[in-house]
């Protein structure tokens, strides 16, 4: 009876640890995917503000290029 006892706690007792262990494992694993979510939108962040800086210097130089377009044209016309 008694060994009977002590091999049910023993048995009560394995079970806990291993659902122990489960739960770390998937705390771990919850930890693990919020963090590269993180990284991953702290990328895409970045990737859009490069993007919106590229596209504004394109957009200046584009206006610097029309400009000297001008120029050229008044010079041409002035020298005409």
């Amino acid at each position: 009876m008694a060994q009977e006892a002590a091999e049910a706690e023993r048995k009560r007792q394995v079970r806990e640890e291993l659902q122990a262990a489960k739960d770390f494992q998937l705390r771990l694993k919850a930890e693990r995917a919020a963090e590269e979510k993180r990284l991953e939108d702290e990328f895409k962040e970045k990737l859009m503000a490069k993007f919106a800086e590229d596209e504004r210097l394109e957009q200046m130089n584009a206006q610097k290029r029309r400009m000297r377009e001008l120029e050229h044209k008044r010079e041409i016309e002035r020298l005409w």
